[in-house]
């Protein structure tokens, strides 16, 4: 836990949505959506400097959390972790 921000895995899985296909032999549909997500993750690199969560939490939140602890879940819900994905999605997408 940790790694890859939330708001970058959710743009790739949106584009797989939109421009994937469930068939394997469409090949076209599966390089559009690799296309794109590169540009997706790219630009958020460019934004942000980085993709792993936790370091993008400290350098906002000026601390990282662990999800798998009720009690740092909500701190970072307290601390306005959610206000600043929402920053981070909209800055990088």
């Amino acid at each position: 836990m940790g790694e890859t921000c939330g708001a970058l895995t959710g743009g790739i899985m949106a584009i797989g949505l939109v421009v994937g296909s469930e068939k394997l032999e469409e090949f076209d549909a599966y390089k559009c959506a690799m296309e794109l997500s590169y540009k997706l993750y790219n630009r958020f690199m460019k934004n942000m400097g980085q993709h792993v969560a936790m370091r993008f939490q400290e350098k906002v939140l000026e601390k990282s959390y662990d999800f798998k602890d009720e009690k740092e879940g909500a701190a970072w819900y307290q601390d306005g972790g959610c206000m600043n994905v929402q920053w981070s999605a909209q800055l990088s997408g």
